[in-house]
């Protein structure tokens, strides 16, 4: 290898024709031996990390079963990190097993990254199955709060509206929070945080510690897409004033990023304000870029080909749909994915290209190809 203290075959051919004559139980020696070694040189990086976990998963995992669990853990939560989901359940699942080996018991949010990953990669049973678990394992209500977020964005996923917004819900409430809803209360509310917003003063009450600010930023940012894509506008725009609030204390930030989003999104849909969404939109994708946040970067795009079909600029949307699923399809779940490019088929085919319309289905399915869970 060019780096010191590594050492690769130049060809796959040669390490079989190395390795093909190796007893079972030696080859097995060999990985552990070699997954401790690298884990003692310890360089934490996220290569690394994979190549400890593979050769432990390769090894003797009885020997060192919660040390196993942690490093494949590590490496499940770093695949997760950059949306390699097929490769953070395999890592997850070892985890599982080396946990099981060892007599830990597996804490709630373990299951919560286990259901997010099947959740982007569309398998919305095992997703579910998941979030329940970690419900169950969850004690405080911030915890509590956090996986209802995740089951009700799961329901969402699956088009179901109220049963997103019944968990939706129960995720305020564990947090001694009100879900923005309908009504002469709400209505005034929103009078007031549209009038804030509109004289450019966002400051209101000291949301309370960072963490909860955060979480009910976030809340309030699903109950709004949750409004805006069910027919609950009103609701939608609570949520996206609230949600923003309560940014505006955390500073640039990805919630605050995507909060500029979605109000981006109401101006151009429904004030009619095409030049200003865009421009709240563009506002949050290079506050997303500057973050490093990609996959906030992509909902901004996805948000910015929306509003240009809602405002019946079709070439806009195309384009945008292309930056949205061409540049940043990596960071998109897969649900979402095939659904954008549906909406892609749509607008070719009624402008009567065919060839283009079938180029965005096959891109679709290719993705779903790629995946190992099939939805």
């Amino acid at each position: 290898s060019d780096e010191p203290g590594h050492h690769r075959f130049v060809h796959d051919s040669i390490r079989e024709l190395s390795l093909r004559n190796v007893d079972a139980d030696v080859l097995q020696q060999i990985h552990q031996r070699v997954g401790e070694a690298l884990d003692r040189r310890g360089s934490g990086s996220y290569e690394e990390t994979c190549a400890v976990a593979w050769h432990y998963a390769s090894g003797q995992l009885e020997r060192s079963p919660l040390r196993v669990h942690q490093v494949a853990r590590a490496a499940g939560a770093g695949a997760l990190e950059r949306f390699d989901n097929d490769a953070a359940l395999r890592f997850f699942e070892l985890a599982r097993r080396a946990a099981k080996l060892g007599g830990a018991t597996l804490p709630w949010d373990f299951e919560l990254e286990v259901g997010e990953a099947h959740l982007r990669l569309g398998s919305l049973e095992e997703s579910h199955r998941a979030f329940d678990t970690a419900l169950r394992s969850a004690r405080d209500r911030r915890a509590r709060a956090v996986v209802l977020g995740r089951i009700a964005w799961a329901y969402q996923v699956a088009s179901d509206p109220e049963g997103a917004w019944k968990t939706l819900q129960l995720a305020f409430e564990a947090i001694d929070a009100r879900l923005p809803v309908e009504g002469p209360d709400s209505d005034g509310d929103t009078l007031v945080r549209t009038a804030r917003w509109g004289i450019n003063r966002f400051r209101g009450q000291d949301p309370g510690p960072i963490d909860d600010a955060t979480l009910l930023s976030r809340l309030n940012y699903q109950n709004a897409r949750l409004g805006f894509e069910h027919g609950r506008p009103l609701r939608a725009l609570q949520s996206t004033l609230h949600a923003l609030e309560l940014a505006q204390h955390l500073g640039p930030s990805s919630e605050l990023a995507r909060g500029t989003a979605l109000l981006g999104f109401f101006r151009t849909v429904a004030m009619r304000d095409s030049a200003g969404g865009r421009s709240s939109l563009d506002r949050a994708a290079s506050m997303a870029e500057t973050l490093g946040d990609p996959v906030t970067v992509a909902f901004a795009f996805q948000l910015r080909a929306l509003a240009a079909c809602f405002a019946g600029d079709f070439d806009e949307a195309l384009r945008a749909l292309e930056l949205y699923l061409g540049n940043q399809g990596h960071w998109v779940e897969l649900t979402e994915y095939c659904l954008s490019a549906a909406n892609a088929d749509m607008i070719e085919g009624l402008r009567g290209k065919p060839l283009a319309a079938h180029a965005w289905v096959q891109r679709a399915t290719d993705r779903v190809r790629r995946s190992d869970q099939m939805p």
